[in-house]
């Protein structure tokens, strides 16, 4: 059987019958980036701090509103949720793209790109794409 050091969400099973698993730090890293993000302020009842309100925020981006003005809303809420709840990860870089970018988009859909290396690593590197 394999070492795993957490578990993947959404729960999976694995070939061994147990919910697949993150096996390096790395993954871990990555894996708490994308539930972090994805986790609505107020969705998780103890904790109703925790995550952030991209995806409503998103939604806006095509109300005939500013879309710069929205677009720095999105960076801001990801950016105090990674310095709140993940310091180690340094932000490097935060790309909003929308189907005028990516065609392949739907109109309401957004591609979030964020670039963040390590405190404890400088030289290590990673990209996470999410799309809401």
């Amino acid at each position: 059987m394999s070492e795993t050091i957490s578990w993947k969400f959404p729960f999976k099973k694995s070939n061994e019958g147990i919910p697949k698993g993150n096996k390096t730090t790395v993954d871990v890293i990555r894996e708490n980036l994308k539930v972090l993000l994805m986790t609505r302020k107020g969705e998780r009842l103890l904790f109703p701090h925790i995550g952030t309100n991209i995806s409503v925020l998103s939604g806006e981006l095509f109300n005939s509103i500013n879309k710069d003005e929205m677009s720095t809303k999105i960076i801001n809420e990801i950016t105090v949720a990674i310095n709140n709840f993940l310091p180690d990860i340094v932000l490097n870089d935060i790309k909003l793209l929308t189907k005028e970018d990516l065609g392949y988009l739907e109109d309401t859909q957004i591609m979030i790109k964020i670039v963040y290396s390590l405190k404890n690593a400088p030289n290590f590197s990673e990209t996470v794409g999410l799309t809401i």
